[in-house]
């Protein structure tokens, strides 16, 4: 999804709220597939991340949280450095645990943080789009395709 076609989803009549995030790999710290996830609002996942040590991160300032299962394996804590691509440290400020192993065996940063580390340019993996109380979402989708003009 373009930036620019995400930040219309806003705009459409019953649409509450949109938010975004982006998953991809990268080869850091010996691993070849390390799993980045860039979210645009942490508020809106915290709830189901389940933080079990430290906080949330603050977008803008190369935070970044790791899964329960990373912070074991790569012997990091709350508080410690990492170096991710080898160019960019991040302070690890939570640890988190989803009962998944994909999930907790990777990190969540913000979304600008994670475009830049995974090359993604002005695109995005998913959207999720909360609708306005009352408002069928059925009703939002057909006001997604008409915007973007499909059928």
């Amino acid at each position: 999804i373009s930036i620019s076609d995400y930040n219309k989803l806003g705009k459409i009549e019953g649409v509450e709220d949109v938010s975004s995030l982006i998953v991809g790999t990268i080869q850091t710290l010996g691993k070849p597939y390390f799993i980045v996830i860039g979210i645009s609002s942490i508020e809106t996942l915290a709830s189901k991340l389940g933080i079990i040590e430290g906080t949330t991160f603050t977008p803008g300032k190369k935070e970044i949280l790791l899964g329960y299962l990373a912070s074991r394996e790569l012997d990091y804590t709350v508080n410690n450095k990492i170096l991710i691509t080898g160019q960019e440290m991040f302070t690890i400020t939570g640890i988190y645990a989803t009962g998944s192993t994909i999930f907790d065996s990777a990190s969540v940063l913000d979304l600008d943080d994670a475009r830049r580390i995974l090359k993604r340019g002005n695109y995005i993996n998913m959207a999720f789009i909360r609708a306005e109380e009352g408002i069928d979402p059925d009703e939002i989708i057909k006001r997604i395709n008409i915007a973007a003009k499909l059928p």
